[in-house]
């Protein structure tokens, strides 16, 4: 079995270490700063602080649990900043932990409510080791709503034994650079390929860092399993991207050490070693599902628009139909291991292609609904290897969904699953969605989602987190080469009161809650296509039937705007699939924010996208080179347009 060797994420921290937002993050101090969670008092839950056991020698919080039942979380709350980015962590030693173990997280809760939010989990450390660091990121969110954030210590409810926790730490994040292989797609060469395209993206706080510099560069050295160098040269770093001109290499699997330099090309930034993987021309072009280096999704030789929506489970014909009826041509499934071969058969003869999950073949903490069993296997990484080959050879098949909001600790983790899918079935790319933390993903599938979902409740009209998700996905994936970049978008066909717990009361359901209207699920999918995204898979068809007892016709209103939607994506995909040279558009703004784009269809038409970003009026003259005509646009909110204009 040969290695994989597809882009790496690399991140390497360059700043010097900030000051630690977290009090008595060693426990010197006793319990001091933290609380118990529900209110208890100390001593409670069986934590405790205890003398030279800690990684040093010093103070240390010790966990025990001898027996099931008691759950008793330790906080305390952090001083951030929103739209800040911060590192946090520390180390844990189990003690004969039983389980999937002891974690650290932050939780974030309304800050006049008090009720529980989201949260960022990391690593969980199980059975009997020495201290193990663990760490990740957090990315505090903005919006009109005010957070409180609490780091929240944990041992998970079945689990046994004790664990210890020291040097604890919240900081605003360092600079870190991140960098994978963005053209060709998916990360592995073809022997056709005379050079390939590096990102280069550097997170940094400050202004003044010196991975923020203009005209840094990057030694790229490729070489062959033997170590014989076979490519060295230093290259310039243009629009976070490195092209690299390396000639037709043969098939097989090198290594490759990149260096980011100053601009004097004489300090050295930051470092990494990664693989690099070239496969024969022939295995390429033969692929039945691929991503071209456009971003577009070619499917038996044909570019295909993932005109799709999410379902937790698909297991009737009946099922299928009402999809296909109302213009799906894909369906991504949470439970994709639990798909039966005659309902695949069924998509397959509708024409219903099928993106099965196996997002949940993880270990606890990279996923709320761990799969722990699955024909007679308990390992995750071979059930997920079992599902993978158990479905890959049928034609409904499309892609693998891999990752669902996964947070960016785990980001070696996720990489590891594209690999190895990627060595399973190389003829069907991996997908996965995020919302945050977008370069630390960088190499680890070969489509990137985004999930922005703009109507949070009722007086929701801005779309700044369709704007800014869709910008940072193209960070990472687009090609300055070609253009293109595999970037997804999730729009959202649900509301927000089907999941939340207030929202069973119909008061407050009614009050606080809504759907988006059809004119702003336009808005946000216009807005999505115009910063590049190539394929839509809207979230969730289930969750239109949950709070029956609340609005029991919500289905019913709802799923004629769905509709719409859908009938906008398969207008809009002969234009966004063509390779027709589009005219460049330029938007003089007047009021409030418009973004705009023009695609041109095969037969000369063009077609005119343009989006208000919100809140309030948003007004903009809009010109196409090469044409007369100016365009005004005015929206209210989540607003857009959509003009169809004749061939030159």
């Amino acid at each position: 079995m040969k290695p994989l060797a597809v882009c790496l994420l690399l991140a390497a921290t360059v700043a010097a270490v900030a000051e630690n937002l977290l009090q008595n993050g060693g426990f010197e101090q006793g319990t001091s700063f933290w609380t118990p969670s529900g209110g208890a008092s100390w001593p409670a839950g069986n934590w405790s602080v205890v003398d030279h056991r800690g990684s040093n020698g010093t103070r240390a919080l010790l966990k025990e649990r001898k027996s099931p039942g008691e759950y008793v979380l330790l906080k305390q709350e952090i001083p951030v900043v929103p739209g800040e980015t911060y590192e946090f962590g520390g180390n844990i030693r189990p003690e004969n932990l039983s389980g999937s173990g002891a974690g650290i997280a932050i939780e974030w809760a309304d800050a006049e409510t008090g009720k529980h939010v989201y949260g960022t989990y990391l690593p969980l450390v199980s059975g009997n080791s020495d201290f193990r660091k663990v760490s990740g990121l957090l990315e505090v969110r903005k919006g009109p709503r005010p957070y409180r954030y609490s780091m929240t210590l944990y041992v998970n409810r079945e689990s046994l034994g004790a664990a210890l926790f020291d040097d604890l730490y919240v900081r605003p994040a360092g600079g870190r650079w991140n960098t994978a292989v963005v053209s060709p797609p998916g990360g592995r060469l073809s022997t056709n390929d005379a050079e390939f395209e590096l990102s280069s993206l550097a997170d940094a706080p400050k202004a003044g860092s010196p991975l923020l510099a203009a005209g840094l560069k990057c030694r790229v050295a490729v070489s062959d399993p033997s170590g014989r160098t076979l490519f060295e040269r230093i290259l310039p770093v243009e629009r976070e991207r490195v092209a690299v001109p390396s000639g037709h290499l043969p098939a097989g699997e090198y290594s490759m050490k990149l260096q980011l330099l100053d601009p004097s090309g004489r300090r050295v930034l930051a470092e990494k070693e990664m693989p690099l993987g070239v496969d024969p021309a022939a295995d390429v072009a033969g692929r039945k599902v691929a991503v071209d280096r456009r971003g577009r999704l070619i499917v038996d030789g044909n570019p295909f628009l993932p005109v799709g929506i999410f379902k937790h489970r698909l297991t009737s014909r009946a099922e299928v139909d009402t999809l296909v009826e109302a213009g799906f041509n894909t369906v991504c499934v949470y439970m994709g291991h639990e798909l039966k071969p005659e309902i695949l058969d069924y998509c397959a003869e509708r024409g219903l292609r099928v993106i099965p999950s196996i997002k949940d073949a993880m270990p606890p903490g990279a996923t709320h609904m761990v799969l722990r069993q699955y024909d007679g296997l308990s390992d995750y990484r071979e059930i997920a290897a079992a599902i993978v080959r158990k479905y890959r050879g049928h034609p409904a098949l499309l892609a693998w969904y891999i990752a669902d909001e996964l947070d960016s600790s785990y980001a070696p983790l996720l990489r590891a699953r594209h690999e190895q899918v990627q060595e399973l079935d190389p003829n069907h790319p991996t997908f996965a969605v995020f919302y945050q933390h977008f370069p630390e993903f960088a190499g680890c599938q070969a489509i990137m989602g985004v999930d922005p979902y703009p109507v949070t409740e009722a007086g929701s009209d801005r779309m700044d987190c369709v704007r800014d998700q869709m910008l940072e996905a193209g960070r990472v994936q687009r090609s300055l080469s070609s253009g293109g970049g595999a970037i997804w978008a999730v729009p959202q066909y649900f509301n927000f009161g089907s999941i939340k717990g207030d929202a069973a009361d119909p008061e407050v359901y009614r009050k606080n809650y809504r759907y988006p209207t059809a004119a702003e699920l336009r808005g946000m999918i216009a807005l999505e296509m115009i910063l590049g995204a190539k394929g839509f898979v809207g979230f969730n068809y289930d969750f239109m039937h949950y709070r029956q007892k609340v609005d029991p016709d919500q289905f019913r209103n709802f799923w004629p705007v769905v509709g719409e939607a859908v009938r906008f994506q398969h207008e809009m995909a002969p234009f966004l699939l063509s390779v027709e040279p589009a005219p460049r558009v330029t938007v003089e703004k007047g009021k409030g924010e418009v973004y705009a784009a023009a695609f041109r269809h095969p037969d000369g038409r063009v077609a005119l996208l343009a989006a208000a970003v919100g809140p309030g009026k948003s007004e903009a003259k809009i010109r196409l080179e090469g044409r007369p005509e100016v365009i005004l646009f005015c929206g209210n909110n989540i607003d857009s347009l959509c003009k169809i204009l004749p061939a030159d």
